[in-house]
């Protein structure tokens, strides 16, 4: 495994690591581990409650986009949430990890590709 190389163009927007896997020209498997930046993107959230089933209160909630975007650099991708690649779908340099890859617990442990939400 390889850290995010110094030159690499993507700003990891999330909280945790992202373990890409990529095949080289010659066909060799190569996992890239591009650690968080240290700032995240998260929208903000207002809840309401609608009723109380036994006792129990049941919410709604809505998401609004008034929160602080990094600046639109050429050449540069922000990796972040699909939530948030969602609620921002001009924004062409927000990606998401795709193509994941699960464990035997069906856990996420990686992806092979980034990608833009259309």
């Amino acid at each position: 495994m390889c850290e995010q190389p110094l030159n690499m163009p993507f700003v990891n927007m999330t909280p945790h690591a992202i373990n890409l896997f990529v095949t080289n020209e010659e066909g060799i498997e190569n996992e890239i581990k591009i650690t968080p930046s240290g700032e995240t993107i998260r929208l903000n959230e207002n809840w309401t409650e609608i009723k109380i089933v036994d006792g129990v209160p049941i919410t709604e909630c809505s998401y609004t986009t008034d929160v602080k975007l990094p600046p639109v650099i050429d050449g540069l991708f922000y990796i972040v949430s699909a939530m948030v690649a969602n609620a921002f779908k001009s924004r062409n340099d927000f990606l998401i990890p795709a193509q994941t890859l699960r464990n035997e617990e069906n856990r996420i442990y990686g992806c092979t590709s980034l990608a833009i939400v259309n």
